[in-house]
């Protein structure tokens, strides 16, 4: 609307799902105007995917044509996805991570996130295995990142219990809203009750 330019989204989904089963989440992110764009789950892989739809933007007779922002771009996913975003993690036209209840399985790091080279987060769950698992990859990051955890949540509900961060850092990094940041920090809404292991570096 009036030549504004859109944030585009690539969602990694989860082992054996689809995009479908994200709807509500992908729906809810879509309406605060980022353009998303979701793979199933072993797939076309995601540059494959952000080439086509970067490539519209620059396409008479798209429906996006010119309104994508191409440097605002952002990569992430669930379990399975999360491994794939931080495969992609060199990839120059990402500039936010989104990674939820998927690190590396060997709790040690290894699958990329040491080549971050924009803002990240790190969504877990209270005891969820993929959660135990990031911490390895937090410790990798050179780039600035936070880590939050969500309490009773599980592998499955981790994404949809965690919109709330994964929304308000995507406005933070992406739309240059700066007082998302704060709910982030010590004594911020992200920082206390229902989530813990709130840590943020660089």
């Amino acid at each position: 609307k009036d030549g504004v330019t859109h944030p585009v989204f690539h969602w990694g989904c989860g082992a054996g799902s689809q995009p479908s089963q994200y709807a509500d989440h992908l729906n809810l992110l879509a309406s605060y105007g980022f353009v998303v764009i979701a793979n199933a789950s072993g797939s076309s892989p995601s540059k494959a995917s952000l080439d086509w739809i970067l490539a519209e933007n620059d396409k008479m007779g798209s429906m996006f044509f010119k309104k994508l922002d191409p440097e605002r771009v952002a990569m992430g996913g669930h379990s399975l996805g999360a491994l794939e975003t931080m495969s992609s993690a060199k990839d120059p036209r990402i500039k936010t991570y989104i990674l939820v209840c998927g690190g590396c399985m060997s709790g040690k790091g290894g699958c990329g996130a040491a080549d971050f080279h924009a803002p990240s987060v790190f969504l877990g769950g209270e005891g969820e295995g993929g959660t135990n698992n990031f911490k390895g990859d937090y410790a990798e990051v050179k780039s600035p990142s936070v880590f939050v955890t969500k309490t009773d949540t599980d592998h499955i509900a981790c994404a949809r219990n965690n919109l709330g961060p994964w929304v308000a850092f995507m406005r933070w990094n992406l739309c240059g809203e700066t007082q998302w940041q704060k709910e982030f920090m010590p004594g911020g809404t992200y920082c206390k009750s229902p989530w813990l292991d709130c840590m943020s570096k660089n």
